[in-house]
């Protein structure tokens, strides 16, 4: 899962209210482009990674919710991306010479 009902120049902004009474763009065309735009981050992080190895790392590190499991509801859950995964150690620090290391 990812965020919808999210404020855009398209249709507005939200107003944080649920469908069908809040304003904003919803739905799975609103959260999807929020999980492609996590799974470039990863790959421009780490390039290596198979399309599989990608999938499994969104899945495997979505945070549950609903019943307990992956579900016809909630997916695996909510879309996490830790900064520790998408941020660079070096670039914290001011270079960019070194990339942190964290996945194989």
């Amino acid at each position: 899962m990812a965020p919808d009902a999210v404020s855009t120049v398209t249709y507005g902004a939200s107003n944080g209210q649920p469908w069908p009474g809040g304003s904003g763009f919803f739905g799975t065309s609103a959260s999807c482009p929020h999980v492609a735009g996590g799974a470039a981050l990863l790959l421009d992080q780490f390039p290596h990674l198979t399309a599989g190895e990608l999938a499994d790392l969104l899945r495997d590190r979505a945070i549950d919710a609903g019943v307990p499991g992956p579900d016809p509801e909630t997916g695996h859950g909510f879309l996490r991306l830790d900064f520790d995964l998408v941020w660079a150690d070096g670039f914290e620090a001011g270079s960019v010479a070194t990339w942190s290391a964290h996945l194989p």
